[in-house]
């Protein structure tokens, strides 16, 4: 212990050190007090440096009128009416013959109702065959 009288010890430079820290802290909590953080709404501050170009609109043309058939008479109005209606009940229809169709061929070449013959049966049974050689195959890598 020689030379301690006039060194201090490792733990009393450590807490000068925290003495002082804290000291820092509690000066700089007291500066905040003293100053009220207040937010200037009514003071513009420009986010970029870039100069604002004023923007001026081109005119619009003038538009024709939304009716291409303004001058039609009442009989050309209900003709077209009619060849409108006679080209959406095509449509319908067509739409009905595709969905007729599609559900002719989701239901298969022979329909729901037909009889198994021989060949249904083989293939049955190749379709099991085959599972049961795949789970075979795998039960005789795992051992």
């Amino acid at each position: 212990m020689a030379g301690a009288k006039g060194n201090k010890g490792a733990a009393a430079k450590a807490a000068a050190a925290k003495a002082a820290k804290a000291a820092a802290a509690a000066a700089a909590a007291a500066d905040d007090e003293d100053e009220p953080w207040v937010v200037d709404m009514q003071t513009h501050v420009p986010l970029d440096r870039q100069e604002t170009v004023e923007f001026d609109p081109v005119p619009l043309p003038d538009l024709p009128s939304l009716g291409e058939h303004d001058d039609e008479t009442d009989e050309a109005r209900k003709a077209r009416y009619a060849k409108d209606d006679e080209v959406i009940a095509n449509a319908r229809k067509i739409r009905e013959s595709r969905a007729m169709l599609g559900a002719k061929i989701a239901a298969g070449p022979y329909g729901v109702d037909k009889r198994k013959s021989h060949w249904d049966y083989v293939m049955i049974e190749m379709r099991w065959m085959a599972a049961d050689f795949a789970a075979e195959r795998d039960w005789k890598l795992e051992a």
